[in-house]
């Protein structure tokens, strides 16, 4: 798989590597939120969807969640449905 960002290679190699716990630990020890969103590998597949592709559940509910918290703006008008 090839990924430009050092960041984004780690995320994907968790999904692929189905290790949850990992992932977690990545994203709560990160000093500032990781835009999560805008990683993507060399087919355009982002983490969130490569972990549905993968069908890694754990994977996809945790960068969900982050995504849900720390991506996306607060003020847009369906983000306060979610």
């Amino acid at each position: 798989m090839y990924v430009d960002r050092v960041d984004a290679k780690i995320i994907f190699d968790f999904i692929t590597n189905e290790d949850h716990p990992r992932l977690i630990q990545h994203l709560r020890l990160s000093p500032v939120p990781i835009d999560i969103m805008s990683m993507r590998d060399h087919r355009k597949f982002t983490v969130i969807t490569y972990s549905a592709y993968k069908n890694e559940t754990n994977c996809f509910k945790i960068l969900y969640e982050y995504a849900i918290r720390k991506n996306i703006d607060p003020n847009l008008p369906y983000s306060s449905k979610i």
